[in-house]
């Protein structure tokens, strides 16, 4: 069982994730740094990118549901689509 302590990742290097923009590290002691940055995994890396967004419009267009019961920030949270991207971003 691998156990990540917070100590570990305090000072971490971390990105941003370009599409749901939470913080990802980019190493920690004991874990491949393939594990950290998922498009390696696949066999295609612009395969995994196009499903990514996907998920990412699916996610905002089941959120629209709910976001009058929402306050705005809430809103502006959730993942960038490839829309918004082209519109210049949130």
């Amino acid at each position: 069982m691998l156990l990540i302590l917070p100590a570990q990742l305090i000072f971490a290097t971390e990105h941003i994730d370009p599409v749901f923009r939470f913080e990802v590290p980019v190493s920690c002691p004991g874990l491949p740094d393939d594990v950290l940055y998922p498009p390696r995994a696949w066999p295609d890396e612009a395969e995994y990118w196009d499903r990514y967004r996907q998920l990412a419009a699916r996610y905002v267009g089941n959120f629209r549901k709910f976001a009058d019961q929402c306050p705005p920030e809430l809103a502006q949270a959730g993942p960038i689509t490839q829309d918004e991207l082209a519109a210049g971003g949130r």
